[in-house]
């Protein structure tokens, strides 16, 4: 579940806030889409919802996760939780394919046995087998939007 309660963010004191009293309630499982035009906010909501970046004012709860009681600490182990595409896709330029998906599974400490199993069944999903020694310059870039797509979903995140 995901529960924003009049979140308003601000950069700056007479900043015009990115977000202004923003409530959402988000039950698992429901799929939800945010739109808006540039400058609405939803870089930003995002960025929250990640603990990227903390709300000026308001309550959010992600997964039962109370935000104002979350320590720093615990922040990474959320973000596991978490799987996110990027507009500009955070791509690694000096890995493949293959070790940009893999990554997102490093870093939760799978087993290398566990990544050689599961990284080919994510790249054969999005589309990509065959591209797997590919590095992004050589992708297009619906091809480096899927490995993005397939790093977010590859460990199989409560949300996406």
């Amino acid at each position: 579940m995901i529960l924003l309660d009049r979140v308003t963010k601000s950069y700056g004191k007479n900043a015009k806030p990115a977000l202004n009293r923003v409530s959402l309630h988000v039950e698992p499982k429901e799929f939800v889409i945010i739109v808006g035009t540039s400058g609405a906010g939803k870089s930003t909501l995002l960025k929250l919802l990640t603990r990227e970046e903390k709300p000026t004012s308001g309550k959010i709860v992600v997964g039962g996760i109370d935000y104002d009681t979350l320590k720093d600490k615990h922040v990474p182990l959320l973000r596991r939780k978490i799987g996110v595409v990027f507009q500009d896709f955070k791509l690694l330029p000096q890995r493949t394919v293959f070790e940009n998906v893999a990554f997102a599974l490093e870093i939760a400490g799978m087993t290398n046995r566990e990544i050689r199993n599961t990284v080919p069944k994510v790249i054969d999903l999005v589309g990509l087998k065959g591209k797997e020694k590919q590095f992004p310059h050589q992708l297009s870039g619906g091809e480096r939007q899927r490995v993005a797509i397939a790093r977010a979903v590859v460990r199989q995140p409560k949300i996406l």
